[in-house]
């Protein structure tokens, strides 16, 4: 099994959540496609950048919500997932996510935190 290809994320995704969104909802799906065969198409999913600490990536690429967002500051967040293969030489590559919370009218709330 010759692991010949990195896995393949889209750039860039932006996700609007109401600020009343709970704790454990999940916001976004990474969705990868590697043309390696075998284990090496095996992909493994990492949350980088997020000083927030308000999310988390789980094995299914799942970006979930791991604590309520503050209703009083900016709310938008950038951070990046990484997928990485399985092979003997991993590949990966990343995907730059900006989480915005909005009012649930969908005003955004603030400018954007870096």
């Amino acid at each position: 099994d010759v692991n010949g290809n990195a896995p393949i994320l889209h750039l860039f995704y932006v996700q609007l959540v109401t600020h009343t969104a709970s704790v454990g909802r999940v916001l976004y799906t990474a969705s990868t496609t590697d043309p390696d065969l075998g284990r090496a198409a095996h992909v493994q999913y990492e949350l980088f950048v997020d000083i927030s600490g308000l999310f988390t990536v789980n094995p299914a690429g799942e970006l979930l919500l791991t604590q309520e967002p503050p209703p009083a500051r900016p709310l938008s967040y950038y951070m990046f997932i990484r997928a990485t293969d399985n092979g003997t030489v991993r590949l990966f590559s990343f995907q730059r996510v900006v989480v915005t919370f909005v009012d649930p009218l969908g005003a955004a709330l603030d400018d954007p935190v870096p």
